[in-house]
C-alpha cells in the first residue's frame, strides 16, 4: 500500500512539474507554433498560447489573429 501511496505522490509531482515550465519551454513552443501555422496563415506579430490545469489533464489554447489564409496547391516543403 505504501509503494502505491508513493507511486501516486511521484505523478502528482510530475504533473506539477510540467505545469510549471521554465521561460525556455514557452519560448520554445511559440517559436514551433509560430513556424508552423506561418505555413497555412499571414498574420503579424506571434501566436498567444494559454495553458490551464484541469485535474489531471491540462487544457492548450492558441489564439492568432490572421489577416488572410496562405493558398497553394501542393504541401509546403
Amino acid at each position: 500500500m505504501k509503494k502505491r501511496t508513493e507511486l501516486q505522490r511521484m505523478e502528482e509531482l510530475i504533473r506539477h512539474d510540467r505545469l510549471n515550465t521554465k521561460e525556455e519551454f514557452s519560448e520554445l513552443l511559440l517559436k514551433d507554433l509560430d513556424g508552423l501555422l506561418r505555413d497555412y496563415f499571414d498574420y503579424k506579430g506571434y501566436p498567444s498560447v494559454e495553458i490551464v490545469r484541469t485535474g489531471d489533464r491540462f487544457t492548450v489554447t492558441i489564439s492568432v489573429c490572421v489577416n488572410s489564409l496562405r493558398s497553394f496547391s501542393a504541401l509546403p516543403e
